[in-house]
């Protein structure tokens, strides 16, 4: 099995590469359109690692598990798209089961107690909950259970278990249409794109950049939710923060693209692809209910700017981010 990870900024066109690759027949595409961020997301996967192994205290793990745990209950009762005006719950009804199951096989120490933090958190009917079982019940602190402090087996464990934990959500998702290259819109974080992708199978990631002037023009177009759409001065400093150290290191698991020679040469960028991913150039391509994909009818995209951006924020952003335009 190989995964394959397309990562992009905000608005960036890497959903372009991962329409093309979920619309050839030797690709599984999980969630359709749709991003897979258990892995990235803040409360995540990735997370719940690094406050374990990489920020180690007596609590840490614990208060990292609470919060992974309530992320993946709430994250299984989501809705997202699966068409326009369509929503749908994204992931199996037993996510959050399997996801007990993980921290389960991965838990070396579990013990009931309540600690500070936990101390300061309790909510109202948990306290009741306590004083009913000390006063009237006559049990001990540790048998009501409101809390369970864990500890972890080795990164070793960690990450065997992480990678079945998250092959049986990809393989679930699919059903019987599963092929052995699997496409994941941003299943990684583009900021950290290796330590973020360490947990799926033969992990190959492909990033895409595009010009700052066309991604903050889209930002503005859609009011994009998680961006600063809506201050030309906010995004420059936003982009020149995350961007201006290049993200896009040199690696044998990482394929750097940029939008723009995407949709201008399409065979040669294709043929980085097809190489990197040791895959066919010629494939027979499908119709979804995702995605037809069509290079030509994206490349109005280019330029977007001109039409949707006022002449001054075209000009800060040309000066303020010279080095990053794409043409």
């Amino acid at each position: 099995m190989q995964t394959v990870i397309v990562l992009g900024t905000h608005n960036s066109g890497s959903g372009l590469v991962h329409e093309y690759l979920s619309s050839r027949n030797d690709f599984s595409t999980p969630f359709g359109h749709n991003e897979f961020r258990i892995c990235s997301d803040p409360g995540g996967l990735n997370y719940l690692f690094n406050a374990t192994y990489n920020n180690p205290g007596f609590f840490n793990n614990s208060y990292a598990v609470s919060n992974f745990l309530s992320y993946i209950k709430k994250l299984e009762k989501s809705k997202e798209y699966k068409k326009e005006n369509v929503k749908v719950n994204l992931y199996k009804k037993n996510l959050y089961l399997e996801a007990r199951k993980f921290i389960n096989k991965i838990t070396k120490v579990q013990y009931f107690a309540i600690p500070h933090y936990r101390r300061i958190n309790l909510t109202t009917l948990e306290k009741i909950k306590i004083k009913i079982n000390k006063r009237i019940l006559k049990k001990k602190l540790p048998d009501t259970k409101i809390n369970s402090i864990v500890l972890f087996h080795d990164e070793k464990k960690f990450l065997f278990e992480a990678n079945k934990f998250i092959n049986k959500i990809l393989v679930s998702n699919i059903g019987k249409n599963y092929k052995k290259n699997i496409v994941l819109n941003n299943g990684g974080d583009i900021l950290n794109p290796i330590e973020t992708t360490k947990y799926y199978t033969n992990p190959k990631i492909i990033t895409v950049s595009r010009d700052p002037r066309d991604i903050f023009a889209s930002m503005k177009a859609r009011e994009s939710l998680a961006t600063p759409w809506y201050d030309v001065d906010i995004f420059i400093n936003w982009y020149k923060t995350c961007f201006d150290h290049s993200i896009y290191s040199k690696n044998k698991k990482i394929l750097n693209l940029k939008f723009e020679k995407l949709l201008l040469n399409f065979n040669r960028e294709n043929k980085k692809i097809c190489k990197f991913l040791a895959i066919k150039e010629k494939i027979k391509m499908r119709k979804t209910n995702y995605f037809n994909f069509d290079i030509n009818s994206s490349k109005k995209n280019i330029g977007k700017y001109k039409k949707v951006l006022k002449y001054n924020e075209i000009q800060k952003i040309e000066k303020k981010l010279r080095r990053h335009l794409n043409y």
